[in-house]
């Protein structure tokens, strides 16, 4: 090393040069290793946050499919109680008209016979009243 009589020569400041060189390299590798390893701990740690995202997503995307599912057998089991209810109305509906029509046939026969009965009372009547007629001539 050089003291104050003595001046530095070339070689000696190259030297130096490359030392601080190398010392710089190695302390700028070292630091952009330290930062490089802090970033990739970082994204890892980004990574396992969006994985767990996902993974509540997924869960809600089935637990939406669940209900959506259960809503499908709501509406299927509320259409064929509508259809079933539908059905017993139309049975109680034919069974009334039935009734009524049984009900109508019967009057209506019983009209024919009286008309019927009518006929033949005004046949009768008819025919005393020509004999009648044909007495006084």
């Amino acid at each position: 090393m050089p003291d104050a009589n003595h001046p530095v020569t070339q070689q000696q400041l190259q030297e130096a040069l490359n030392s601080f060189a190398v010392d710089i390299t190695a302390a700028v590798r070292a630091e952009v290793k330290t930062e490089v390893k802090a970033g990739v701990a970082e994204v890892k740690a980004g990574i396992a946050e969006v994985k767990a995202e996902i993974a509540e997503v997924k869960a809600e995307i089935a637990e939406v499919k669940a209900e959506i599912a259960e809503v499908k057998a709501e509406i299927k089991a509320a259409e064929e109680r509508s259809q079933e209810f539908a059905r017993g109305i139309e049975t109680n509906l034919l069974t009334s008209f039935h009734g009524h029509a049984r009900a109508q046939t019967a009057r209506l026969h019983t009209l024919d016979i009286v008309a019927h009965e009518h006929g033949i009372r005004l046949a009768a009547i008819e025919e005393r009243l020509l004999n009648l007629e044909s007495r006084r001539q």
